[in-house]
């Protein structure tokens, strides 16, 4: 399952195309958040936007490692991705993530 993370809703389109490829690929593809509107109507700061490309996993699930290397991989083929290739990342285990969920999350500047 892989959730895609967005800071500005100009995002949302490419976010898109990407989810139903995603589809295509056999996985879950639940839905696409804007953490800004998320952090503004709880109350909090806009979360911090990474620099870069990334796909957390949980480092607990060595298939979520190895298919969010693969979703690098293809994904730094992209348009939109050929200059940032996301990276790979473990979640930090104090977060406590599903061992079956990947969060793509796209740094504000990638549209």
């Amino acid at each position: 399952m892989i959730y895609i993370q967005i800071y500005d809703d100009s995002q949302r389109v490419m976010a898109s195309r990407l989810m139903a490829q995603f589809g295509t690929f056999g996985l879950n593809t639940p839905g696409i958040e804007n953490v800004t509107h998320t952090a503004r109507r709880a109350g909090h700061r806009q979360p911090a936007s990474w620099p870069r490309p990334v796909l957390l996993y949980n480092a607990s699930n060595d298939q979520a490692q190895v298919c969010a290397s693969a979703l690098a991989g293809w994904l730094g083929s992209q348009p939109g991705f050929l200059q940032a290739a996301p990276t790979p990342l473990p979640l930090p285990t104090r977060l406590h993530g599903d061992p079956k969920v990947i969060e793509f999350w796209i740094p504000a500047s990638s549209r």
